[in-house]
Protein backbone atom coordinates (compact mmCIF):
# COMPACT_ATOMS: atom_id res chain seq x y z
CA UNK A 1 0.00 0.00 0.00
CA UNK A 2 3.17 2.45 -0.25
CA UNK A 3 2.24 3.59 -3.89
CA UNK A 4 -1.46 4.42 -2.54
CA UNK A 5 0.16 5.87 0.98
CA UNK A 6 1.98 8.44 -1.13
CA UNK A 7 -0.33 9.31 -3.50
CA UNK A 8 -2.86 10.17 -0.67
CA UNK A 9 -0.17 12.36 0.83
CA UNK A 10 0.38 14.18 -2.64
CA UNK A 11 -3.72 14.39 -2.26
CA UNK A 12 -4.14 15.96 0.23
CA UNK A 13 -1.14 18.77 -0.28
CA UNK A 14 -3.84 20.01 -2.84
CA UNK A 15 -6.66 20.29 -0.42
CA UNK A 16 -6.58 23.70 1.54
CA UNK A 17 -5.07 23.87 4.60
CA UNK A 18 -8.20 25.76 6.30
CA UNK A 19 -10.33 22.54 5.04
CA UNK A 20 -10.58 19.44 7.02
CA UNK A 21 -9.09 16.44 4.29
CA UNK A 22 -10.38 13.54 6.10
CA UNK A 23 -13.75 15.68 5.76
CA UNK A 24 -13.35 17.04 2.53
CA UNK A 25 -12.47 13.66 0.43
CA UNK A 26 -15.20 11.67 2.11
CA UNK A 27 -17.97 14.10 0.96
CA UNK A 28 -15.57 13.94 -2.59
CA UNK A 29 -16.15 9.91 -2.72
CA UNK A 30 -19.01 9.33 -0.90
CA UNK A 31 -17.41 7.64 2.01
CA UNK A 32 -17.16 7.82 5.58
CA UNK A 33 -14.43 9.84 7.65
CA UNK A 34 -13.18 6.66 9.03
CA UNK A 35 -12.83 4.76 5.69
CA UNK A 36 -10.85 8.00 4.34
CA UNK A 37 -8.27 7.21 7.47
CA UNK A 38 -8.35 3.80 6.66
CA UNK A 39 -7.12 4.66 3.11
CA UNK A 40 -4.66 7.44 4.12
CA UNK A 41 -3.00 4.88 6.00
CA UNK A 42 -2.75 2.18 3.33
CA UNK A 43 -5.30 -0.41 5.54
CA UNK A 44 -7.81 -0.29 2.92
CA UNK A 45 -7.37 -0.16 -0.40
CA UNK A 46 -8.92 2.71 -3.21
CA UNK A 47 -11.24 1.70 -5.52
CA UNK A 48 -10.02 2.28 -9.24
CA UNK A 49 -12.98 4.72 -9.96
CA UNK A 50 -11.80 7.00 -6.87
CA UNK A 51 -7.90 6.69 -7.81
CA UNK A 52 -9.21 8.46 -11.56
CA UNK A 53 -12.13 10.70 -9.25
CA UNK A 54 -9.33 11.98 -7.38
CA UNK A 55 -6.57 12.24 -10.32
CA UNK A 56 -8.97 13.98 -12.11
CA UNK A 57 -9.94 16.83 -9.73
CA UNK A 58 -6.42 17.39 -7.83
CA UNK A 59 -4.71 16.66 -11.34
CA UNK A 60 -1.91 14.27 -10.13
CA UNK A 61 -1.14 11.44 -12.44
CA UNK A 62 -1.80 8.18 -11.22
CA UNK A 63 1.28 6.90 -12.96
CA UNK A 64 3.83 9.26 -10.69
CA UNK A 65 3.14 6.66 -8.02
CA UNK A 66 1.19 3.39 -9.43
CA UNK A 67 3.97 3.40 -12.52
CA UNK A 68 6.45 4.99 -12.12
CA UNK A 69 8.46 4.69 -15.10
CA UNK A 70 5.91 5.50 -17.28
CA UNK A 71 5.23 8.70 -15.49
CA UNK A 72 9.17 9.14 -15.63
CA UNK A 73 8.68 8.56 -19.46
CA UNK A 74 6.25 10.68 -20.29
CA UNK A 75 8.33 13.46 -21.40
CA UNK A 76 11.22 12.09 -23.80
CA UNK A 77 13.65 15.30 -25.13
CA UNK A 78 15.68 14.51 -27.79
CA UNK A 79 18.06 16.89 -28.79
CA UNK A 80 19.28 17.34 -32.37
CA UNK A 81 23.30 17.52 -32.63
CA UNK A 82 23.41 19.96 -35.88
CA UNK A 83 27.12 19.54 -36.46
CA UNK A 84 27.07 15.61 -36.32
CA UNK A 85 25.29 13.70 -39.40
CA UNK A 86 25.45 10.80 -37.41
CA UNK A 87 23.27 12.99 -35.14
CA UNK A 88 20.65 13.76 -37.37
CA UNK A 89 20.49 10.15 -38.39
CA UNK A 90 19.80 9.08 -34.76
CA UNK A 91 16.96 11.97 -34.34
CA UNK A 92 15.31 10.54 -37.32
CA UNK A 93 15.97 6.79 -36.31
CA UNK A 94 14.20 7.94 -32.96
CA UNK A 95 11.19 10.03 -35.06
CA UNK A 96 10.55 7.21 -37.37
CA UNK A 97 10.09 4.60 -34.28
CA UNK A 98 7.71 6.73 -32.55
CA UNK A 99 5.81 7.88 -35.75
CA UNK A 100 5.48 3.94 -37.03
CA UNK A 101 4.36 2.71 -33.53
CA UNK A 102 1.38 4.99 -34.05
CA UNK A 103 0.77 4.04 -38.18
CA UNK A 104 -1.41 1.16 -37.69
CA UNK A 105 -5.09 0.94 -39.62
CA UNK A 106 -7.10 3.68 -37.52
CA UNK A 107 -4.65 6.00 -36.40
CA UNK A 108 -4.57 10.11 -37.08
CA UNK A 109 -1.89 12.14 -37.50
CA UNK A 110 -2.21 15.78 -36.89
CA UNK A 111 -0.23 18.20 -37.75
CA UNK A 112 0.33 21.99 -37.45
CA UNK A 113 3.41 24.29 -38.70
CA UNK A 114 5.16 27.52 -39.40
CA UNK A 115 7.05 25.41 -41.60
CA UNK A 116 6.89 22.99 -45.01
CA UNK A 117 4.84 19.79 -44.65
CA UNK A 118 7.48 17.52 -43.33
CA UNK A 119 6.48 14.31 -44.46
CA UNK A 120 5.08 15.22 -47.88
CA UNK A 121 9.09 16.55 -47.99
CA UNK A 122 10.37 13.20 -47.25
CA UNK A 123 10.13 12.27 -50.84
CA UNK A 124 12.07 15.21 -51.85
CA UNK A 125 15.81 14.48 -49.82
CA UNK A 126 17.20 17.65 -51.06
CA UNK A 127 14.42 19.59 -50.11
CA UNK A 128 14.13 18.15 -46.46
CA UNK A 129 17.89 18.11 -45.79
CA UNK A 130 18.20 21.92 -46.88
CA UNK A 131 15.37 22.59 -44.09
CA UNK A 132 18.27 21.09 -41.58
CA UNK A 133 21.11 22.62 -43.31
CA UNK A 134 19.45 26.33 -43.34
CA UNK A 135 19.37 25.84 -38.69
CA UNK A 136 23.04 24.73 -39.62
CA UNK A 137 24.09 28.02 -40.94
CA UNK A 138 22.52 29.66 -38.46
CA UNK A 139 25.09 27.88 -35.74
CA UNK A 140 27.40 28.75 -38.24
CA UNK A 141 28.84 25.45 -39.29
CA UNK A 142 31.44 26.82 -41.31
CA UNK A 143 33.25 25.49 -44.36
CA UNK A 144 30.65 22.92 -45.43
CA UNK A 145 29.10 23.07 -48.86
CA UNK A 146 25.70 21.90 -48.99
CA UNK A 147 26.34 18.93 -52.11
CA UNK A 148 28.66 17.96 -49.52
CA UNK A 149 26.29 17.77 -46.41
CA UNK A 150 23.49 15.66 -48.61
CA UNK A 151 26.42 12.82 -49.72
CA UNK A 152 27.24 12.64 -45.53
CA UNK A 153 23.35 12.23 -45.69
CA UNK A 154 22.89 9.63 -48.44
CA UNK A 155 26.07 7.45 -46.96
CA UNK A 156 24.65 7.51 -43.84
CA UNK A 157 21.34 5.95 -44.79
CA UNK A 158 19.04 9.25 -43.65
CA UNK A 159 17.37 9.04 -47.43
CA UNK A 160 16.36 5.48 -46.62
CA UNK A 161 14.86 6.92 -43.61
CA UNK A 162 13.21 9.40 -44.95
CA UNK A 163 11.35 7.19 -47.13
CA UNK A 164 10.34 5.13 -44.74
CA UNK A 165 8.51 7.76 -43.10
CA UNK A 166 7.12 8.88 -45.89
CA UNK A 167 5.89 5.44 -47.09
CA UNK A 168 4.26 4.81 -43.77
CA UNK A 169 2.33 8.63 -43.65
CA UNK A 170 0.93 7.73 -47.28
CA UNK A 171 -1.33 4.84 -44.96
CA UNK A 172 -2.00 7.05 -42.23
CA UNK A 173 -4.94 9.50 -41.98
CA UNK A 174 -3.99 13.03 -41.56
CA UNK A 175 -5.16 16.40 -40.68
CA UNK A 176 -2.62 19.26 -41.43
CA UNK A 177 -2.85 23.06 -40.67
CA UNK A 178 -0.16 25.06 -42.03
CA UNK A 179 0.23 29.00 -42.07
CA UNK A 180 0.77 30.47 -45.69
CA UNK A 181 4.21 31.33 -44.88
CA UNK A 182 5.26 27.59 -44.20
CA UNK A 183 5.02 27.26 -48.47
CA UNK A 184 7.50 30.69 -48.65
CA UNK A 185 9.97 29.78 -45.95
CA UNK A 186 12.54 27.46 -48.42
CA UNK A 187 12.31 30.09 -51.29
CA UNK A 188 12.51 32.60 -49.19
CA UNK A 189 15.77 30.84 -47.44
CA UNK A 190 17.17 30.15 -50.94
CA UNK A 191 17.02 33.92 -52.37
CA UNK A 192 18.43 35.30 -48.48
CA UNK A 193 21.65 32.99 -49.03
CA UNK A 194 21.88 33.11 -52.83
CA UNK A 195 24.96 35.58 -52.56
CA UNK A 196 26.69 33.07 -49.68
CA UNK A 197 28.69 29.80 -50.46
CA UNK A 198 25.88 27.83 -49.78
CA UNK A 199 26.19 25.75 -53.22
CA UNK A 200 29.05 24.20 -54.66
CA UNK A 201 26.99 24.32 -58.43
CA UNK A 202 23.06 26.78 -58.63
CA UNK A 203 21.95 23.64 -60.14
CA UNK A 204 21.33 22.52 -56.85
CA UNK A 205 19.15 25.47 -55.75
CA UNK A 206 17.05 25.05 -58.75
CA UNK A 207 16.62 20.97 -57.99
CA UNK A 208 14.96 22.12 -54.91
CA UNK A 209 12.71 24.53 -56.38
CA UNK A 210 11.66 21.56 -58.94
CA UNK A 211 10.80 19.10 -55.98
CA UNK A 212 8.75 22.26 -53.93
CA UNK A 213 6.95 22.82 -57.27
CA UNK A 214 6.43 19.18 -57.15
CA UNK A 215 5.15 18.64 -53.45
CA UNK A 216 2.83 21.78 -54.49
CA UNK A 217 1.44 19.86 -57.22
CA UNK A 218 1.25 16.51 -55.26
CA UNK A 219 -0.82 17.98 -52.11
CA UNK A 220 -3.37 19.77 -54.39
CA UNK A 221 -3.73 15.92 -55.84
CA UNK A 222 -4.61 14.65 -52.40
CA UNK A 223 -7.03 17.51 -51.70
CA UNK A 224 -8.88 16.94 -55.12
CA UNK A 225 -9.17 13.05 -53.78
CA UNK A 226 -8.98 13.56 -50.42
CA UNK A 227 -6.56 10.71 -49.70
CA UNK A 228 -2.88 9.87 -50.38
CA UNK A 229 -2.49 6.36 -50.16
CA UNK A 230 -4.42 4.56 -48.10
CA UNK A 231 -4.79 7.11 -45.74
CA UNK A 232 -7.08 10.11 -45.73
CA UNK A 233 -5.91 13.90 -46.24
CA UNK A 234 -7.25 17.22 -44.97
CA UNK A 235 -5.14 20.62 -45.64
CA UNK A 236 -6.49 23.80 -43.43
CA UNK A 237 -4.58 27.08 -44.57
CA UNK A 238 -3.85 29.59 -41.84
CA UNK A 239 -3.42 32.95 -42.95
CA UNK A 240 -1.49 33.85 -39.61
CA UNK A 241 1.78 32.40 -38.36
CA UNK A 242 0.91 29.77 -36.05
CA UNK A 243 3.55 29.82 -34.01
CA UNK A 244 3.74 26.17 -33.14
CA UNK A 245 5.05 22.79 -34.63
CA UNK A 246 2.98 20.10 -33.67
CA UNK A 247 2.74 16.49 -34.51
CA UNK A 248 -0.04 14.85 -32.54
CA UNK A 249 -0.02 11.34 -33.55
CA UNK A 250 -2.83 9.06 -31.99
CA UNK A 251 -4.69 5.72 -32.12
CA UNK A 252 -7.71 3.96 -30.32
CA UNK A 253 -8.10 4.87 -26.95
CA UNK A 254 -5.92 7.96 -27.51
CA UNK A 255 -2.61 5.95 -27.51
CA UNK A 256 -0.13 7.70 -29.30
CA UNK A 257 2.52 10.83 -28.75
CA UNK A 258 2.91 14.36 -29.36
CA UNK A 259 5.76 15.73 -30.71
CA UNK A 260 6.39 19.19 -30.20
CA UNK A 261 9.53 21.19 -31.82
CA UNK A 262 12.03 22.99 -29.03
CA UNK A 263 13.28 26.50 -29.06
CA UNK A 264 16.62 26.16 -30.63
CA UNK A 265 17.41 22.09 -31.51
CA UNK A 266 15.73 19.48 -30.74
CA UNK A 267 11.76 18.17 -29.88
CA UNK A 268 9.88 16.64 -27.04
CA UNK A 269 8.09 13.29 -27.46
CA UNK A 270 5.00 13.67 -25.35
CA UNK A 271 2.82 10.48 -23.95
CA UNK A 272 1.19 12.71 -20.91
CA UNK A 273 -2.37 12.63 -21.57
CA UNK A 274 -3.33 15.89 -20.31
CA UNK A 275 -1.11 17.40 -22.06
CA UNK A 276 -2.10 15.39 -25.36
CA UNK A 277 -5.72 16.55 -24.77
CA UNK A 278 -4.76 19.88 -24.75
CA UNK A 279 -3.26 19.41 -27.72
CA UNK A 280 -5.83 17.89 -29.09
CA UNK A 281 -8.17 21.17 -28.30
CA UNK A 282 -5.61 23.53 -29.85
CA UNK A 283 -5.57 21.29 -33.32
CA UNK A 284 -9.63 21.44 -33.32
CA UNK A 285 -9.33 25.04 -33.13
CA UNK A 286 -6.89 26.13 -35.30
CA UNK A 287 -9.17 23.87 -37.77
CA UNK A 288 -12.56 25.77 -36.93
CA UNK A 289 -11.08 29.01 -37.38
CA UNK A 290 -10.24 27.86 -41.62
CA UNK A 291 -12.17 25.91 -44.24
CA UNK A 292 -10.51 22.74 -45.50
CA UNK A 293 -8.87 23.15 -48.93
CA UNK A 294 -11.31 20.67 -50.06
CA UNK A 295 -14.50 22.67 -49.26
CA UNK A 296 -14.04 25.73 -50.73
CA UNK A 297 -14.72 25.19 -54.36
CA UNK A 298 -11.94 23.87 -57.23
CA UNK A 299 -11.56 27.89 -58.65
CA UNK A 300 -10.22 29.27 -55.32
CA UNK A 301 -8.23 26.24 -54.28
CA UNK A 302 -6.82 26.11 -58.22
CA UNK A 303 -5.85 30.17 -57.16
CA UNK A 304 -3.75 29.16 -54.39
CA UNK A 305 -1.82 26.53 -55.38
CA UNK A 306 -1.19 28.25 -58.33
CA UNK A 307 -0.02 31.32 -56.27
CA UNK A 308 2.00 28.57 -54.48
CA UNK A 309 3.29 27.07 -57.90
CA UNK A 310 4.42 30.35 -59.38
CA UNK A 311 6.29 31.65 -55.78
CA UNK A 312 8.88 29.42 -57.19
CA UNK A 313 8.71 30.76 -60.54
CA UNK A 314 9.61 33.98 -58.93
CA UNK A 315 12.38 32.74 -56.75
CA UNK A 316 13.66 30.85 -59.97
CA UNK A 317 13.91 34.44 -61.63
CA UNK A 318 15.85 36.13 -58.55
CA UNK A 319 18.17 33.22 -58.26
CA UNK A 320 18.96 33.47 -62.30
CA UNK A 321 19.20 37.67 -61.99
CA UNK A 322 21.71 36.81 -58.86
CA UNK A 323 23.96 34.36 -61.02
CA UNK A 324 23.69 36.61 -63.83
CA UNK A 325 24.88 40.12 -62.05
CA UNK A 326 28.07 41.36 -63.38
CA UNK A 327 31.07 41.31 -61.50
CA UNK A 328 32.53 44.79 -60.40
CA UNK A 329 35.90 45.11 -60.07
Amino acid sequence: MEKQIRFMEEIEKRVPGNKNFTKVLADQLGLTSSSIRKKRKGITALSVRDLEKLSNYYEVPIDQFYNAESYRNRIDYLTIDISSTEGYREYLLKMRDKLLATSEAGSLWEICSDLPPPFPLYLYPEASAFLFYTDMIKKQRGGVVFEVFIEELKAAGVFKIYREIYDHYLNVDSKEVYSLQAFSYISDTLIRHADSKLFGAMETAFLILNQLQKLVLTLKDWITTGKKKRGKYALYLSEEMIGNNIILCQREQNKGVCITAVKGHGVKFINDQNFKEAMQDFMDGLRLMYSCMCSIGEVRRDKIFNDFFLLTEETRKKLNSKMNKPIIL
